[in-house]
């Protein structure tokens, strides 16, 4: 036995610079991260530039219905008289006079001795009293619209008294 045991000789260690560097990753892999971070940073300053820039619509709030009201559709002035009739008697000296015309509008009622104003209804209808004088005695009934038209009839009337 006459062998010695001589362990093994390691290899010198090598010095720093002799170290080879160590692998670098694949630069592949790195560009492909890159580019797909910068594709979902671009599709989402889109989307926030898109939202922002949207047109806006203004709040929608209940709103009551508007109505107008009817416009007045222009009718022709009218005269309609109902009472008295033309050669009527009158009783005491006076006499109902009554008839239809345009609404709200005024009526006078003119004889030889008297005269009456009277203003026609929201429908149209007027009535007022007139004296008389005893005799014939003629009646103007003269209705006068807004815009400065007018409306005239004469008729004769007796009174008795």
């Amino acid at each position: 036995m006459d062998e010695v045991y001589t362990p093994p000789q390691s290899s010198p260690v090598p010095s720093v610079s002799e170290v080879p560097p160590a692998a670098d990753p694949p630069k592949s892999n790195t560009a492909l991260f890159v580019i797909l971070g910068l594709v979902i940073v671009a599709l989402v300053t889109t989307g926030a530039v898109v939202w922002v820039m949207r047109p806006t619509k203004p709040a929608t709030q209940p709103q009551l219905a508007q109505v107008a009201p009817p416009s007045p559709t222009l009718q022709p002035l009218f005269l309609k008289l109902t009472s008295p009739i033309n050669g009527e008697q009158a009783v005491d000296g006076e006499i109902i006079v009554s008839g239809q015309t345009l609404p709200n509008t005024t009526v006078l009622i003119y004889t030889e001795s008297d005269q009456a104003s009277v203003e026609s209804d929201a429908t149209g209808l007027f009535e007022t009293t007139i004296t008389l004088v005893k005799g014939s005695n003629a009646l103007t009934i003269t209705a006068f619209a807004d815009n400065g038209n007018e409306s005239s009839q004469s008729i004769e009337v007796i009174s008795d008294s």
